[in-house]
C-alpha cells in the first residue's frame, strides 16, 4: 500500500512539472513557455543583446518583464519568442498567454489546418505585410477564447509599417478586432498591435490584444515591440 501511494505521489509531481513548463521538458513538437535563466530574470531595466551558435545573424534582446519563452517546433514553423509569463496554452493553431487586461497570441501557418480550415493560401503570402491580411480567418478563430463571446470577429488593419528587427524583415501592424453579436456587448472592438514575418517560407505573427474591460491596462504597443525583439531561431 505504501509503495502504491509513493508511485501515485511521484506521478502527480511529474504531471505538475509538465503543466508548468519544466526547463528539462522537451518540446515534442508543441509550443511551450518556460522560465528564462536566473541571469536574464535578474537584469535591470536595460536590455541585453544575445548571440549564440544559432542566432549569430539575428541577435535578440532580453527584457526582465518577459520571464517566459514560447518554443514552437512545428513542421512549418520553428522559432522562439519570449512571453510575459511562464505558462502558455494551446489555442487552435496558436499558443497564447493571457491576463485580465491583455493577451498575446503566437500564431503560424500549420500544414493542413491553415489551408483546409482557414483558407490560408501560401501563394498569396509573399511578404511580411501579406501575413495578417491573408490569415484573418485563422486569427478570428484564435480570438474566440480570448475576447468576449461574439457571433463574429473581424480583423481590421489600420496601419502597416515594414521594419527590420534584429535582422528579421517584419511588418508592424496596428488595428482592432471588431465584435458583432445579436445582443449588446460590453465592448464592440479591441485594439491590437502585431508583428508578422515569413520564416523559411512560412508565415508567422505575434499579436498583443487589449481587453477593453480588463483591469491594470498596459501599453500594448510597447509590449509588442519588446516581444518582437526577442524573436529568434528555435532552440531547446
Amino acid at each position: 500500500m505504501k509503495r502504491l501511494l509513493s508511485m501515485l505521489l511521484a506521478l502527480t509531481l511529474c504531471l505538475s512539472l509538465a503543466a508548468c513548463g519544466s526547463k528539462d521538458q522537451p518540446s515534442g513538437g508543441e509550443g511551450t513557455s518556460q522560465p528564462q535563466s536566473e541571469t536574464s530574470s535578474q537584469n535591470s531595466g536595460s536590455t541585453e543583446s544575445k548571440e549564440n551558435s544559432k542566432n549569430v545573424e539575428h541577435p535578440y534582446e532580453e527584457f526582465p518583464e518577459l520571464e517566459g519563452v514560447v518554443r514552437v517546433n512545428q513542421t512549418a514553423a520553428e522559432y522562439c519568442a519570449d512571453a510575459p509569463f511562464a505558462l502558455v496554452k494551446r489555442n487552435r493553431t496558436s499558443f497564447k498567454v493571457e491576463t485580465a487586461s491583455y493577451a498575446v497570441i503566437y500564431d503560424q501557418y500549420l500544414e493542413r489546418s491553415s489551408d483546409e480550415y482557414y483558407d490560408v493560401d501560401l501563394k498569396n503570402i509573399t511578404k511580411a505585410e501579406d501575413v495578417l491580411e491573408n490569415m484573418k480567418k485563422q486569427t478570428a478563430a484564435c480570438l474566440e477564447s480570448i475576447l468576449h463571446r461574439a457571433d463574429e470577429y473581424t480583423v481590421r488593419i489600420d496601419s502597416k509599417e515594414n521594419v527590420t528587427v534584429n535582422g528579421w524583415e517584419m511588418c508592424k501592424q496596428k488595428g482592432a478586432i471588431e465584435l458583432t453579436h445579436q445582443f449588446p456587448l460590453p465592448y464592440e472592438s479591441a485594439d491590437f498591435v502585431a508583428y508578422s514575418l515569413i520564416k523559411d517560407g512560412y508565415p508567422i505573427y505575434i499579436m498583443v490584444i487589449d481587453k477593453p474591460d480588463g483591469t491594470d491596462r498596459i501599453d500594448i504597443e510597447e509590449m509588442a515591440d519588446k516581444i518582437a525583439k526577442t524573436f529568434r531561431e528555435y532552440e531547446d
